[in-house]
């Protein structure tokens, strides 16, 4: 029975019906999410639970705390954290915001997980469509674009990374910007680079930069030279709306983020995560036949398993491979060629790899690539770190070569149907099949969202306070804490951000006594408190007034993450210094609830700048030292309501040579001391009072620092100055 469509259905037909194929094809290819739709989400949890907070947060602070999402005080709590260098995806996170009050989680998640699928698959269709005019040779073009193993390797975590479906619509537009004199195309094509900067990865951004430099170069290098002119006046449109819509943000974020150490990666960084040449040919490690042959060989590429993943596919490569050479004299041909020819380099990173290795012969000769060049020539590009992303514009290119070829084989089958049968619908499902089977990644991982019955208790409390989960072993175990703080809804210590932490949000889980205590994964004798750092403190003593004062209401561990010897030695701590009460048990986890104190004592913490790490001495074991630059910080809080007098006591040496060592307490000079560097010495400021809060104590010495390395003492080149031990606060 032939299908009636309506008038205004018609026109789209072709568009409706290969957006229901690769509906089909997403949920066939991701088996078994669509049965696990509303409980679980695709991949491995980890930085997938990170995209779930980062809706969370968005929906928190905008509609119920009133502020700016850029900036969380609900983790790496008591500081918070700038979420400016985190690739966020603005519109994504707005959107999933909006849908998981009414989706869930879970289906939400999924559901921008799938439509990243369709709509990648539905925008190289568009693509194809436009320059092979043939609609199967389309169909199968999207199709590589959407299944490319690179996708499904990301798509493990990485949800802003899956969002690849705005640059074949943005290649599209750009392509009809340099051939078609309509104005709308560089304004279509200025709105995809715009969707692909908010709602997806920057790096994309940065490629779409590039694919418009080789299309430019491209309509340059054309013979017709009469309409070249008005193309260029079609470009300039282009780019004239591009920074009218997308410069705000970028410029935003270069004003906010340029700065950011996180934003300039080391060269040694890139080399890591450079694609390796043969895993352009080595099937994905999620395959279910080829993963025990390839895991080992994934095993050797630099980087992880999931940016290793650059498969092309046999089938693809040989397809693309002969449309090359049998359509070499296509204008569109040659450009997608090159586009892949160009990204493929970059992908190699900055030298060379094949098989983990990138130093050959006994020599240790490394092979410059194209990358190299790009990291000294334009240092704003070091923030990406990762060359093998560059692989999914591979993939692109190769789909669209893909799609000539399919055309030229389906044109070239004489028999159009024997028997009634298509040959030619035929030949294409069977090309189709055949890349289902290459690309194949069944059954696909997925995580379940589980909501314990504690978090659920912990969110019907109405008060403000923190969270300590324990242990922080690894970033997918934090990853799950924050997953877990969009069910209490309360501020965690601790957290993970997309790139390292700042150093200010670092420090206090790692210089603040009985937190790092706890962090550690060895544990100090509870019946030695005073044996570690350079503080001397009593911690059993003054345990219950730290989690006090940064207002830790719980400390909660995870059974599953702890041996049996670390958990009951941290669960001392907090019952035997914090005084903490056991208020719930399962299999999965312990909680303990930190009582309010009725007599807070003063404490200090390590400051977060200019020290270096507590070491032993050779011949000096009993307590470690600390060296600083040039200046270094204490933290001396007085959680009490009233003025406290106190000295400070500390051993110093200089380094080299003598030094002056001044003290200054919230920027008032207290002290100043000549520091000699033969030995150790002890000395001890006048008393002063502190008022109740927190006090900083600032040691600085103007003579400067230097390094062992430029005395010849040593190849050490941290820069010293003085050297400090047993230090200790005394209440007068």
């Amino acid at each position: 029975m032939r299908v009636s469509w309506p008038n205004n259905v018609r026109r789209h037909k072709d568009y409706l019906l290969a957006f229901g194929a690769y509906l089909v094809m997403t949920m066939i290819a991701t088996f078994p999410l669509a049965f696990n739709f509303t409980t679980d989400i695709a991949g491995q949890g980890g930085d997938g639970l990170f995209s779930l907070w980062t809706m969370w947060w968005f929906r928190k602070s905008i509609a119920e705390l009133h502020m700016s999402p850029w900036f969380t005080m609900y983790v790496f709590h008591p500081t918070g954290v700038t979420l400016l260098s985190t690739d966020l995806a603005p519109l994504n996170v707005l959107l999933g915001a909006y849908l998981q009050p009414i989706l869930g989680s879970a289906s939400t998640y999924n559901a921008l997980f799938w439509g990243s699928f369709v709509l990648s698959g539905l925008g190289t269709y568009c693509l194809a469509k436009y320059l092979t005019g043939n609609k199967f040779a389309s169909l199968f073009a999207g199709a590589v674009f959407m299944l490319y193993p690179y996708r499904f390797a990301h798509g493990l975590g990485h949800l802003m990374l899956l969002q690849t479906q705005w640059i074949p619509f943005y290649v599209l537009f750009m392509i009809k910007t340099a051939r078609e004199p309509s104005r709308k195309n560089p304004l279509w094509a200025a709105t995809f680079l715009l969707l692909t900067l908010i709602a997806s990865s920057y790096y994309y951004f940065v490629f779409e930069a590039l694919i418009f430099l080789l299309v430019l170069a491209f309509r340059l290098a054309e013979p017709n030279r009469e309409s070249l002119a008005v193309a260029l006046r079609r470009f300039l449109l282009w780019i004239f709306a591009s920074v009218l819509l997308a410069g705000p943000w970028v410029c935003f974020l270069a004003i906010n983020v340029g700065g950011d150490v996180a934003a300039s990666r080391p060269l040694s960084e890139l080399i890591f995560y450079s694609a390796d040449i043969l895993a352009f040919f080595t099937p994905s490690f999620l395959h279910p036949f080829w993963k025990p042959i390839v895991g080992p060989l994934y095993s050797i590429f630099t980087g992880n398993f999931i940016e290793a993943t650059v498969f092309v596919g046999y089938s693809v490569f040989g397809l693309a491979t002969y449309c090359i050479v049998a359509e070499r004299k296509n204008h569109d041909v040659k450009l997608f060629g090159a586009m892949g020819l160009s990204f493929g380099l970059l992908a190699l990173g900055p030298v060379l790899h094949f098989l983990g290795r990138y130093r050959f012969t006994n020599l240790q000769i490394a092979i410059p690539m194209p990358d190299l060049l790009v990291y000294y020539i334009v240092p704003a590009f070091r923030f990406m770190r990762v060359p093998s992303r560059f692989g999914i514009v591979i993939g692109l290119s190769l789909a669209i070569l893909t799609a000539f070829s399919v055309k030229r084989v389906l044109k070239s089958t004489t028999l159009t149907a024997i028997r009634g049968v298509n040959l030619r619908l035929l030949l294409a499902v069977l090309l189709l099949l055949v890349l289902l089977v290459e690309f194949l990644a069944v059954p696909y991982p997925t995580f379940r969202l589980n909501e314990p019955l504690f978090y659920q208790r912990l969110a019907q409390e109405k008060e403000d306070f923190a969270v300590l989960e324990l242990p922080m072993v690894s970033q997918a175990v934090v990853e799950l804490y924050l997953w877990y703080q969009t069910i209490h809804g309360k501020r965690i210590v601790g957290g993970v951000i997309s790139r390292e932490a700042p150093e200010y949000a670092a420090a206090f889980i790692r210089n603040t006594p009985v937190v790092s205590d706890l962090l550690s994964p060895s544990v100090v004798s509870i019946v030695l408190p005073n044996s570690s750092d350079i503080l001397i403190q009593d911690k059993s003593k003054i345990a219950d007034s730290i989690f006090n004062y940064y207002n830790i209401r719980y400390v909660i561990f995870h059974k599953d993450f702890l041996e049996s010897r670390e958990l009951l030695d941290k669960s001392q701590i907090v019952e035997k210094w914090l005084k903490g009460v056991k208020v719930f048990e399962d299999t999965g986890i312990i909680a303990y609830e930190i009582p309010t104190t009725e007599t807070p004592m003063m404490f200090t913490v390590i400051g977060d700048r200019g020290w270096y790490g507590a070491e032993l001495w050779s011949g000096n074991t009993s307590a470690p030292w600390r060296w600083m630059e040039n200046n270094g910080t204490l933290i001396i809080v007085n959680p009490s309501s009233i003025e406290l007098r106190l000295n400070l006591e500390f051993t110093a040496v200089s380094f080299a040579r003598s030094r002056t060592l001044t003290i200054y307490f919230d920027n008032t000079l207290v002290e100043s001391f000549p520091v000699g560097f033969t030995s150790g010495n002890r000395f001890a400021t006048r008393v002063i009072s502190i008022p109740p809060g927190e006090t900083t104590v600032k040691f600085y010495t103007p003579e400067g620092s230097e390094s062992p390395a430029s005395l010849g003492v040593s190849a050490d080149n941290r820069r010293l100055s003085i050297s400090f031990q047993n230090i200790e606060i005394i209440e007068a």
